[in-house]
C-alpha cells in the first residue's frame, strides 16, 4: 500500500521536531548537569580544604599581622592550595581578611596573586551578610565556578575566607564541544527536513512512483541521523527504523517490522516501554514525551538511554509514534566515576584507614563494570612481595592464596606487573604462561586478569591494582582508562597514608622525647603567649596545658619583677623580639601556688621558610636549689672570713677589756665606805673620807665608774658572742625533743622585756604548731639560743606591725626529707630583698644605735651551720612578714 503525501509530510515534521527537541533538551540537561556537577565538585573541594586546614591546627587566628592555624603559619605558605590543586585541579586560596595570603590563583604574568583583594558578590556575602557564597564569580577578570566560606575565630569574628574554584571555560569545555557537535548535526537535519517538506508540497499531486522515490529519500534521510530512530503503530508494532537503530539493537529493519517491544527487550523493560507508549497516545496531540530508561544493545549489554517520542496520525485516522534514543550510558558512568572519585578523595582527606579507602576504590570499579572482580595488593618495604590490601568480591581462598605473592617476572599478572613496573594484560589465564603454575585462579573460576602497577609520585612501587573476570576478556580503551585511574587513586591513598604514618611516628617520637625529658619545655609566640607546654612543665608549675595555652607567660609563670626589682616583662619582650640576644638567661619564675623558683633558660628562635621569626622554643632547668646552695656557700665563706676577723678581734679585746674591768672594779672598791684601808689613807693626808665620797657622788664619778663596769660587761658579752660565732666548738649533741627546746626558748624570750626594746611578749600571739617528730641529735642549749635569737628578731619585727594586725609569731615543726624543720614565722614588717643576703653577717642591723649589736642572727647561723651541719634560711617580703627556716639533720653525722 502506498503512503499518501500527507503521511510523508507528517513523518518528516515529526522526525524534525523530535530531533530538534531532543537536541535542545539534551543540551539543556547537559548544561544543568554541568552546573550541578560544578556545585557538587566545589562543595567536595572546599570540604576537603577545611579538613586539610584543621589538620594543621586549630583555631585559625591572627597574630602580629599574620594568620595561623594553631601554630601553622598560613601567610606565604602555599602547601594547602597546591595540595587541593593536585587532587581536584582548579584553584584554592586562603584570605586574611579580604587579602589573598596563600593562593595558587595566578596573575597574567604567571605569579601568584598574593596581596590581591576579594571583591564582588562573594565579598558582600562574606563580610556584609556573614554567609558563605556559592556560584559564579569574576577573579582577576576571568569567570569561575566558586565556593567561599568565612573563617571565623573563637570570638565569632570573621577574620578571613577559604576559597576553591575552577575556571568556567575549563569546566564547560566538554559541554561546549558537545553543544557545537549536536547543534551542527541538528541544524543539518532541520535544513534537510525543511527542504524535503518544501519539495513534498510542490509534488503533492505527482505520481505514485514519485511518492515512492520521496519515501525512499525520507528513509535515507532518517538513516543518515546518528541517533537511533524508530516508529510504531497504535498497537505497538514497529513500522520501521533507521540504520542506527538496527546497529544499536543488532536487528534488521525487515526483521523488526511487525514486532513489538516484547520481542526485542526483556519483559521488565518492555513493560515500561508499553506503559509509556499508552501514556503518550492518551496525551493531547503535539505532546513530546521524554523519559529515562534502559535498553539492551546488540551485545546483550543493558544501556542507559533517554527516549524522545511524539505522536502522528494520517488522514484516515491511523495513529502511531516516532521516537529517537540518546545513549547516556557513558554519561552515567562518568557521573558514577565522579561520585566514586569524590568519595575516595573525601576518605583520603579525612584520614580514613587505608583498608577502607582501598575498599572504596575497588567497589567503585566493580559498580561501574559489571562482572569485574577487583584486587589491590600492597608491596612490602623491601619490594619483594605483595600482600592483600582489598578484594571485596574475590573468594576468600583465593585471597589467602595470593597473599604474600613473590614479585618476579612470570609470577601471575600482578607479580610480573610489580616486577616490570608496567601494565600486564592477560585475557586467558588458562593458557597464559604467567599463570601456568597457579591453580587457585582456575579453582576460583577466574579466566582473565589485567594488572596495573601502583607507583608513588617518585616512581617507587607501592602495589598493584587488578581486574579479574570469569570469562576471557580483553580490555577496551575505557577499561584501560579505568584501571589507570583506579591505580592513580590507590597511589594517592597509599602515599598519603604512608606520609601521615611517618609523620605520626615522628611526632610520637618527638612528643615522647619532649614529654619524658625532665626539663621544662615550652614554646611561645612573638607576643609572649604560650603555644606549647610539656607534661614535665605542667607538673612543675602546677598548670594544665589547657589552663596555660594561649595565655601570656608574664603574669602566669613569670612575675612582673624579680626579687631584685628587675622588670621581667621587659626581658620577655626582649626574648620575643631578639631571642639570639637572650639565648641563655636566668630569671625568677612563679608556680601556680605562688612559690618562686629560679629557672635557667635556653631560648631558640623558630623561623618559617621565609626567615621570619615564628615562635621561640624555651628549655628550662630548675636551679633554685643550686642557687640556694651557691648562696649558702658564698655566705659560709663570708662568715668564715668575718669569723676569722671576729676571732682575732675578740682575742685582742679580751686583754684590755679584762684590765679595764678589773681596774674599774678596784676603783669602786677603793672609794667604797666601810673599808678600813680607804679611811686610813684619807686620814694620813688629812682628808675626811666621807667628804671625798660625797664629792665623788655629787660629781657623778661613782656612777661613771659603774657605767664603765656595765659597759665593759656588755663588751665582754659581745666578745663572747664573737667567739661563739667564729669558733666551731665541739658541740655535745644529745637526742633532744625539738618541741621541748622550743618551749624553753619561748619562756626565756617572754621574760626578755624592757621599755627600751619596745616589744612585749605577753602582747604577742604566739602559736605552736608541732608535728610528731623523732628526737634529733642536737645541743639543746645551742638550739635554745638559736630559737631565742630568732624569737627576739621576730618580736622586734612585729613591734613595727601595722595597727590593723594582731602581732603574731608561729613556731612550727615538721619533717622535710632527712631533716627536722623548725619554722619561726611572724607577720611583721618583713625584709627588703636587697638586704636578705646580708642579714646573717655579724654586726649587720637595720635598727638604730643602741638597739642591738647585730649578732643575733649571725650567732644563730653559726650554731646551726657550723655546730650542727644544718641549714638556715628566710622567706620574706616587705610588709608580708618573715619566716625563718632551720633544718637539723635527723641522724648523727657519720
Amino acid at each position: 500500500m502506498k503512503l499518501p503525501c500527507r503521511i510523508i509530510i507528517m513523518t518528516v515534521l515529526a522526525v524534525a521536531a523530535t530531533a530538534m527537541f531532543a537536541a535542545i533538551f539534551s543540551l539543556q540537561q547537559i548544561y544543568r548537569e554541568a552546573e550541578i556537577q560544578s556545585r557538587l565538585e566545589m562543595e567536595r573541594c572546599i570540604k576537603t580544604f577545611w579538613e586539610f586546614l584543621r589538620q594543621k591546627g586549630t583555631p585559625v587566628r591572627l597574630a602580629d599581622g599574620k594568620m595561623y592555624a594553631g601554630d601553622y603559619l598560613i601567610n606565604g605558605n602555599y602547601e594547602l592550595p597546591d595540595k587541593i590543586q593536585q587532587i581536584f585541579g582548579g584553584t584554592a586560596t586562603i584570605f586574611m581578611g579580604d587579602i589573598r595570603v596563600s593562593t595558587n590563583v595566578l596573575k597574567d604574568n604567571g605569579t601568584r596573586a598574593v596581596g590581591t583583594r576579594l571583591v564582588g558578590d562573594a565579598y558582600d556575602a562574606i563580610f556584609k551578610n556573614a554567609k558563605p557564597y556559592r556560584g559564579e564569580a569574576t577573579i582577576l577578570g576571568k569567570p569561575y565556578f566558586t565556593a567561599y566560606d568565612p573563617i571565623v575565630n573563637p570570638e565569632g569574628k570573621t577574620i578571613g575566607v577559604l576559597y576553591v574554584g575552577v575556571k568556567k571555560d575549563i569546566f564547560l569545555a566538554h559541554y561546549d564541544e558537545l553543544r557545537r557537535n549536536v547543534a551542527g548535526a541538528m541544524l543539518a537535519v532541520v535544513t534537510i527536513c525543511s527542504i524535503l517538506y518544501f519539495l513534498i508540497i510542490l509534488s503533492g499531486r505527482r505520481t505514485a512512483a514519485v511518492q515512492k522515490r520521496a519515501l525512499d529519500f525520507l528513509q535515507e534521510l532518517i538513516d543518515s541521523m546518528p541517533n537511533p530512530v524508530f516508529y510504531k503503530d497504535l498497537d505497538g508494532r514497529y513500522l520501521g527504523c533507521n540504520k542506527a537503530f538496527e546497529t544499536y539493537l543488532g536487528i534488521s529493519r525487515d526483521a523488526l517490522v511487525g514486532k513489538t517491544v516484547y520481542d526485542v527487550a526483556p519483559p521488565e523493560i518492555a513493560d515500561q516501554y508499553r506503559v509509556s507508549d499508552n501514556k503518550l497516545f492518551n496525551s493531547p496531540p503535539g505532546t513530546i514525551q521524554q523519559y529515562e530508561s534502559r535498553m539492551m544493545d546488540a551485545d546483550g549489554a543493558i544501556r542507559d538511554v533517554i527516549f524522545y517520542k511524539s505522536r502522528f496520525s494520517d488522514r484516515y485516522g491511523s495513529e502511531g509514534l516516532v521516537g529517537s534514543i540518546l545513549d547516556i550510558t557513558e554519561k552515567k558512568h562518568s557521573e558514577t566515576r565522579e561520585r566514586s572519585r569524590s568519595e575516595i578523595l573525601e576518605h583520603i582527606a579525612k584520614g580514613r584507614p587505608l583498608a577502607d579507602i582501598l575498599d572504596v576504590i575497588t567497589m567503585a570499579v566493580e559498580r561501574e563494570k559489571q562482572g569485574a572482580l577487583c584486587s589491590i595488593l600492597l608491596a612490602n618495604k623491601e619490594g619483594t612481595r605483595l600482600f592483600h590490601g582489598s578484594a571485596p568480591s574475590l573468594p576468600d581462598e583465593y585471597i589467602k592464596a595470593v597473599n604474600g605473592t613473590r614479585i618476579g617476572k612470570g609470577i601471575g599478572s600482578c607479580g610480573t606487573s610489580a616486577f616490570l613496573l608496567e601494565r600486564v594484560l592477560v585475557d586467558d589465564i588458562d593458557t597464559h604462561p604467567y599463570w601456568r603454575n597457579f591453580l587457585p585462579a582456575r579453582e576460583a573460576g577466574l579466566r582473565s586478569c589485567w594488572s596495573e602497577p601502583i607507583l608513588s609520585s617518585t616512581g617507587k612501587l607501592l602495589g598493584t591494582f587488578a581486574i579479574y573476570h570469569r570469562e576471557q576478556r580483553s580490555p577496551g580503551p575505557d577499561e584501560i582508562n579505568l584501571i589507570e585511574s583506579a591505580a592513580h587513586f590507590a597511589s594517592i591513598a597509599i602515599e598519603q597514608t604512608e606520609t601521615e604514618l611517618a609523620l605520626k611516628q615522628s611526632e610520637r617520637k618527638y612528643r615522647e622525647l619532649v614529654e619524658n625529658v625532665n626539663s621544662i619545655i615550652l614554646r611561645m609566640d612573638t607576643n609572649g603567649r604560650v603555644t606549647y607546654f610539656n607534661e614535665f612543665a605542667q607538673r612543675f608549675f602546677g598548670y594544665t596545658g589547657d589552663e596555660l595555652i594561649g595565655r601570656y607567660v608574664v603574669g602566669t609563670i613569670v612575675p612582673d619583677e624579680d626579687t631584685a626589682g628587675q622588670s621581667l616583662a621587659e626581658m620577655i619582650n626582649g626574648i620575643c623580639t631578639n631571642p639570639e640576644k637572650y639565648a641563655l638567661n636566668e630569671n625568677d619564675n612563679i608556680k601556680k601556688g605562688g612559690e618562686r623558683v629560679r629557672i635557667s633558660w635556653a631560648n631558640k628562635a623558630s623561623l618559617d621558610e621565609h626567615g621570619t621569626l615564628r615562635e621561640i622554643l624555651c628549655v628550662g632547668q630548675d636551679i633554685t636549689e643550686r642557687k640556694r646552695l651557691q648562696e649558702m656557700m658564698v655566705q659560709t665563706e663570708k662568715m668564715m672570713t668575718v669569723g676569722g676577723l671576729a676571732a682575732g678581734t675578740a682575742h685582742e679585746l679580751n686583754n684590755p677589756l679584762g684590765a679595764i674591768l678589773q681596774n674599774a672594779q678596784n676603783i669602786i672598791r677603793r672609794v667604797s665606805p666601810g673599808l678600813h684601808a680607804n679611811e686610813m689613807a684619807a686620814a694620813d693626808i688629812g682628808i675626811e673620807f666621807l667628804k671625798v665620797r660625797e664629792y665623788m657622788d655629787r660629781r657623778g664619778i661613782i656612777e661613771m665608774i659603774q657605767h664603765i663596769d656595765s659597759s665593759v660587761n656588755k663588751a665582754a658579752d659581745i666578745v663572747a658572742n664573737l667567739l661563739t660565732f667564729s669558733q666551731k666548738s665541739p658541740s655535745i649533741a644529745e637526742m633532744s625533743t625539738l618541741s621541748e627546746i622550743a618551749d624553753k626558748a619561748i619562756s626565756l624570750a617572754a621574760a626578755d622585756y624592757t621599755l627600751k626594746k619596745k616589744y612585749n611578749f605577753p602582747n604577742i600571739d604566739i602559736a605552736r604548731d608541732y608535728a610528731e617528730l623523732p628526737k634529733v641529735p642536737a645541743n639543746s642549749q645551742e638550739i635554745e639560743q638559736v630559737i631565742f635569737n630568732l624569737m627576739k628578731n621576730a618580736a622586734q619585727a612585729v613591734a613595727d606591725n601595722y595597727p590593723d594586725r594582731t602581732p603574731r609569731i608561729v613556731i612550727r615543726t615538721r619533717i622535710q626529707n632527712r631533716y627536722a624543720l623548725l619554722e619561726i614565722e611572724d607577720n611583721g614588717s618583713g625584709i627588703k630583698g636587697e638586704l636578705i643576703p646580708r642579714i646573717f653577717e655579724p654586726f649587720f642591723t637595720t635598727r638604730g644605735v643602741g638597739n642591738g649589736a647585730g649578732l643575733g642572727l649571725s650567732v644563730a647561723y653559726s650554731l646551726v651551720v657550723n655546730n650542727h651541719n644544718g641549714q638556715i634560711s628566710v622567706e620574706t617580703a616587705p610588709g608580708e612578714g618573715s619566716c625563718f627556716k632551720v633544718l637539723l639533720p635527723l641522724e648523727r653525722e657519720k
